[in-house]
Protein backbone atom coordinates (compact mmCIF):
# COMPACT_ATOMS: atom_id res chain seq x y z
CA UNK A 1 0.00 0.00 0.00
CA UNK A 2 1.53 3.28 -1.13
CA UNK A 3 2.09 5.98 1.49
CA UNK A 4 1.47 9.63 0.65
CA UNK A 5 3.16 12.61 2.28
CA UNK A 6 0.97 15.50 3.39
CA UNK A 7 2.46 18.64 1.85
CA UNK A 8 -0.07 21.29 2.83
CA UNK A 9 -0.77 21.60 6.55
CA UNK A 10 -3.73 23.95 6.80
CA UNK A 11 -6.63 23.09 9.17
CA UNK A 12 -9.01 25.45 7.35
CA UNK A 13 -8.32 23.79 3.97
CA UNK A 14 -8.85 20.38 5.57
CA UNK A 15 -12.16 21.55 7.06
CA UNK A 16 -13.42 22.93 3.74
CA UNK A 17 -12.30 19.78 1.91
CA UNK A 18 -14.14 17.45 4.28
CA UNK A 19 -17.28 19.59 4.10
CA UNK A 20 -17.17 19.39 0.30
CA UNK A 21 -16.64 15.63 0.43
CA UNK A 22 -19.68 15.15 2.68
CA UNK A 23 -21.75 17.47 0.50
CA UNK A 24 -20.84 15.41 -2.59
CA UNK A 25 -21.95 12.14 -1.04
CA UNK A 26 -25.15 13.67 0.34
CA UNK A 27 -25.95 15.05 -3.12
CA UNK A 28 -25.56 11.53 -4.56
CA UNK A 29 -27.53 9.89 -1.74
CA UNK A 30 -30.79 8.03 -2.12
CA UNK A 31 -30.81 7.53 1.66
CA UNK A 32 -28.64 8.64 4.57
CA UNK A 33 -28.16 8.19 8.30
CA UNK A 34 -26.59 10.82 10.58
CA UNK A 35 -24.99 10.92 14.01
CA UNK A 36 -22.72 13.61 15.51
CA UNK A 37 -19.65 13.79 13.23
CA UNK A 38 -20.84 10.70 11.33
CA UNK A 39 -22.81 10.47 8.09
CA UNK A 40 -23.73 7.21 6.36
CA UNK A 41 -24.78 7.47 2.72
CA UNK A 42 -26.32 5.01 0.28
CA UNK A 43 -26.25 5.75 -3.44
CA UNK A 44 -27.39 2.25 -4.37
CA UNK A 45 -24.43 1.77 -6.70
CA UNK A 46 -22.40 -1.45 -6.97
CA UNK A 47 -19.25 0.06 -5.49
CA UNK A 48 -18.42 0.08 -1.79
CA UNK A 49 -16.73 3.45 -2.45
CA UNK A 50 -20.17 4.94 -3.14
CA UNK A 51 -21.98 3.56 -0.09
CA UNK A 52 -19.98 4.91 2.80
CA UNK A 53 -19.69 6.03 6.38
CA UNK A 54 -17.75 9.27 6.65
CA UNK A 55 -16.28 9.44 10.14
CA UNK A 56 -14.96 12.86 11.21
CA UNK A 57 -15.14 12.28 14.97
CA UNK A 58 -12.30 13.90 16.93
CA UNK A 59 -12.11 10.74 19.10
CA UNK A 60 -12.89 7.54 17.22
CA UNK A 61 -13.69 5.15 20.01
CA UNK A 62 -16.75 3.37 21.47
CA UNK A 63 -17.81 2.64 17.88
CA UNK A 64 -19.73 -0.60 18.43
CA UNK A 65 -23.22 0.89 18.50
CA UNK A 66 -22.44 3.09 15.50
CA UNK A 67 -21.23 0.03 13.57
CA UNK A 68 -24.39 -1.89 14.42
CA UNK A 69 -26.57 0.99 13.22
CA UNK A 70 -24.53 1.42 10.03
CA UNK A 71 -24.62 -2.32 9.29
CA UNK A 72 -28.40 -2.41 9.63
CA UNK A 73 -28.69 0.67 7.42
CA UNK A 74 -26.61 -0.75 4.58
CA UNK A 75 -28.08 -4.25 4.91
CA UNK A 76 -31.52 -2.71 4.40
CA UNK A 77 -30.32 -1.50 0.99
CA UNK A 78 -28.35 -4.68 0.24
CA UNK A 79 -25.19 -2.83 -0.81
CA UNK A 80 -21.48 -3.17 -0.23
CA UNK A 81 -20.07 -0.36 1.90
CA UNK A 82 -16.95 1.05 3.47
CA UNK A 83 -15.94 3.26 6.39
CA UNK A 84 -13.99 6.46 5.66
CA UNK A 85 -11.82 8.05 8.36
CA UNK A 86 -11.24 11.65 7.33
CA UNK A 87 -8.77 13.06 8.02
CA UNK A 88 -6.72 9.90 8.46
CA UNK A 89 -5.95 8.71 11.98
CA UNK A 90 -4.94 5.30 13.26
CA UNK A 91 -6.32 6.14 16.72
CA UNK A 92 -9.60 4.27 16.47
CA UNK A 93 -11.21 0.98 17.46
CA UNK A 94 -12.35 -0.23 14.02
CA UNK A 95 -9.75 -2.97 13.68
CA UNK A 96 -10.71 -4.38 17.08
CA UNK A 97 -14.33 -4.43 15.88
CA UNK A 98 -13.78 -6.44 12.72
CA UNK A 99 -12.62 -3.92 10.11
CA UNK A 100 -9.50 -4.07 7.95
CA UNK A 101 -7.73 -1.26 6.12
CA UNK A 102 -8.39 -1.39 2.37
CA UNK A 103 -6.37 1.63 1.29
CA UNK A 104 -5.25 5.15 2.09
CA UNK A 105 -6.28 7.75 -0.47
CA UNK A 106 -4.55 11.12 -0.90
CA UNK A 107 -6.81 14.16 -0.66
CA UNK A 108 -5.49 16.89 -2.96
CA UNK A 109 -5.97 20.64 -3.20
CA UNK A 110 -5.37 23.41 -5.73
CA UNK A 111 -5.78 27.14 -5.08
CA UNK A 112 -7.62 28.44 -8.15
CA UNK A 113 -6.33 31.95 -7.56
CA UNK A 114 -3.05 30.60 -8.94
CA UNK A 115 -2.42 30.48 -12.72
CA UNK A 116 -3.55 27.39 -14.61
CA UNK A 117 -1.55 25.64 -17.29
CA UNK A 118 -2.63 25.97 -20.91
CA UNK A 119 -3.19 22.92 -23.07
CA UNK A 120 -3.11 23.36 -26.82
CA UNK A 121 -4.00 20.14 -28.59
CA UNK A 122 -6.24 20.35 -31.63
CA UNK A 123 -6.92 16.62 -31.44
CA UNK A 124 -8.78 17.03 -28.13
CA UNK A 125 -12.25 18.54 -27.79
CA UNK A 126 -14.35 18.74 -24.63
CA UNK A 127 -18.09 19.20 -24.24
CA UNK A 128 -20.37 19.51 -21.24
CA UNK A 129 -23.47 17.38 -20.91
CA UNK A 130 -26.62 19.48 -20.75
CA UNK A 131 -29.67 18.94 -18.56
CA UNK A 132 -31.28 16.63 -21.12
CA UNK A 133 -28.24 14.41 -21.60
CA UNK A 134 -28.66 10.70 -20.83
CA UNK A 135 -24.89 10.45 -20.12
CA UNK A 136 -24.51 7.38 -22.33
CA UNK A 137 -21.27 8.80 -23.75
CA UNK A 138 -20.02 10.09 -20.39
CA UNK A 139 -20.43 6.70 -18.72
CA UNK A 140 -18.24 4.82 -21.23
CA UNK A 141 -14.87 6.08 -19.88
CA UNK A 142 -16.18 6.04 -16.30
CA UNK A 143 -17.23 2.38 -16.47
CA UNK A 144 -14.01 1.40 -18.21
CA UNK A 145 -11.76 3.40 -15.92
CA UNK A 146 -13.39 2.19 -12.70
CA UNK A 147 -13.94 -1.36 -14.00
CA UNK A 148 -17.69 -1.41 -13.44
CA UNK A 149 -19.40 -4.78 -13.83
CA UNK A 150 -20.76 -5.39 -17.32
CA UNK A 151 -24.36 -4.27 -17.61
CA UNK A 152 -24.20 -2.00 -14.53
CA UNK A 153 -26.20 1.13 -15.32
CA UNK A 154 -27.25 2.51 -11.95
CA UNK A 155 -24.45 5.07 -11.71
CA UNK A 156 -25.29 6.59 -15.11
CA UNK A 157 -28.97 6.83 -14.22
CA UNK A 158 -28.20 8.34 -10.82
CA UNK A 159 -25.96 11.05 -12.31
CA UNK A 160 -28.39 11.74 -15.16
CA UNK A 161 -31.25 12.17 -12.69
CA UNK A 162 -29.22 14.68 -10.67
CA UNK A 163 -28.23 16.83 -13.65
CA UNK A 164 -31.71 16.57 -15.14
CA UNK A 165 -33.15 17.86 -11.85
CA UNK A 166 -31.56 21.23 -12.58
CA UNK A 167 -29.85 21.49 -9.19
CA UNK A 168 -26.67 22.70 -10.90
CA UNK A 169 -24.41 20.90 -8.44
CA UNK A 170 -23.07 18.33 -10.89
CA UNK A 171 -21.51 19.26 -14.21
CA UNK A 172 -20.46 16.36 -16.42
CA UNK A 173 -17.80 16.61 -19.12
CA UNK A 174 -16.75 14.32 -21.96
CA UNK A 175 -13.40 14.59 -23.73
CA UNK A 176 -12.89 13.38 -27.30
CA UNK A 177 -9.65 12.50 -29.04
CA UNK A 178 -9.96 12.81 -32.81
CA UNK A 179 -13.74 12.80 -32.25
CA UNK A 180 -13.63 9.49 -30.34
CA UNK A 181 -14.90 9.26 -26.75
CA UNK A 182 -11.71 9.28 -24.68
CA UNK A 183 -12.28 10.52 -21.13
CA UNK A 184 -14.91 11.82 -18.74
CA UNK A 185 -15.16 13.67 -15.45
CA UNK A 186 -17.47 15.42 -13.01
CA UNK A 187 -17.21 18.93 -11.61
CA UNK A 188 -19.09 19.10 -8.31
CA UNK A 189 -20.09 22.56 -7.07
CA UNK A 190 -20.27 22.78 -3.29
CA UNK A 191 -20.92 25.87 -1.19
CA UNK A 192 -17.36 27.08 -0.74
CA UNK A 193 -15.42 24.79 -3.04
CA UNK A 194 -15.47 22.51 -6.05
CA UNK A 195 -14.43 18.88 -6.29
CA UNK A 196 -13.32 16.89 -9.32
CA UNK A 197 -14.77 13.38 -9.44
CA UNK A 198 -15.06 10.39 -11.76
CA UNK A 199 -12.00 11.36 -13.80
CA UNK A 200 -11.34 8.44 -16.11
CA UNK A 201 -9.55 7.93 -19.42
CA UNK A 202 -10.18 4.97 -21.68
CA UNK A 203 -7.23 2.61 -22.02
CA UNK A 204 -6.82 3.30 -25.74
CA UNK A 205 -6.32 7.04 -25.08
CA UNK A 206 -3.95 7.16 -22.13
CA UNK A 207 -0.69 9.11 -22.35
CA UNK A 208 -2.09 11.45 -25.01
CA UNK A 209 -2.79 14.39 -22.72
CA UNK A 210 -6.54 13.82 -22.60
CA UNK A 211 -6.77 13.41 -18.82
CA UNK A 212 -4.65 16.52 -18.24
CA UNK A 213 -6.69 18.57 -20.71
CA UNK A 214 -9.98 17.50 -19.13
CA UNK A 215 -8.76 18.16 -15.57
CA UNK A 216 -7.58 21.66 -16.47
CA UNK A 217 -10.76 22.38 -18.42
CA UNK A 218 -12.93 21.66 -15.39
CA UNK A 219 -10.62 23.68 -13.14
CA UNK A 220 -10.93 26.66 -15.52
CA UNK A 221 -14.71 26.31 -15.49
CA UNK A 222 -14.63 26.45 -11.68
CA UNK A 223 -12.28 29.43 -11.68
CA UNK A 224 -14.54 31.30 -14.10
CA UNK A 225 -17.42 30.74 -11.68
CA UNK A 226 -15.42 32.50 -8.96
CA UNK A 227 -14.37 29.48 -6.88
CA UNK A 228 -10.99 29.50 -5.15
CA UNK A 229 -10.82 26.06 -3.53
CA UNK A 230 -10.55 22.96 -5.73
CA UNK A 231 -10.33 19.46 -4.24
CA UNK A 232 -10.14 15.89 -5.45
CA UNK A 233 -9.72 12.39 -4.06
CA UNK A 234 -6.85 10.89 -6.01
CA UNK A 235 -6.20 7.31 -6.99
CA UNK A 236 -2.66 5.98 -7.22
CA UNK A 237 -3.02 5.90 -11.00
CA UNK A 238 -4.00 9.55 -11.30
CA UNK A 239 -1.68 10.90 -8.61
CA UNK A 240 1.23 11.93 -10.85
CA UNK A 241 -1.09 13.66 -13.31
CA UNK A 242 -2.60 15.79 -10.55
CA UNK A 243 0.83 16.58 -9.15
CA UNK A 244 1.94 17.82 -12.57
CA UNK A 245 -1.13 20.04 -12.77
CA UNK A 246 -0.18 21.55 -9.39
CA UNK A 247 -2.33 19.79 -6.79
CA UNK A 248 -0.90 19.22 -3.32
CA UNK A 249 -1.77 16.56 -0.75
CA UNK A 250 -3.51 18.27 2.18
CA UNK A 251 -4.76 15.14 3.94
CA UNK A 252 -5.41 11.44 3.46
CA UNK A 253 -8.47 9.28 4.04
CA UNK A 254 -8.34 5.78 5.45
CA UNK A 255 -10.85 3.37 3.91
CA UNK A 256 -11.89 0.35 5.96
CA UNK A 257 -14.14 -2.57 5.08
CA UNK A 258 -15.89 -5.08 7.34
CA UNK A 259 -14.14 -8.44 7.31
Amino acid sequence: MKKFTVELHDPEITKIGIEALIDFYQTMAIDQLQFPNIVAVVTGDFSSFLNVVIDTRPRRENSLDLIKSATQFFDKHNVLWSWFIAPASHEHDLTQLGFSLLEELPEMYFDLSNPLQNVNNNLITIREADENDDLKEWIIPVNEGFQAPEGEDHFRKLNAAIINSGSGKLRQFIAYYENNIAAAGTLFLSKNAVMLHNLATRNAYTKRGVGTALTLHMMKEAKNLGFKHCFLDSSEGGFNLYKRVGFQVYSTTLIYIKT
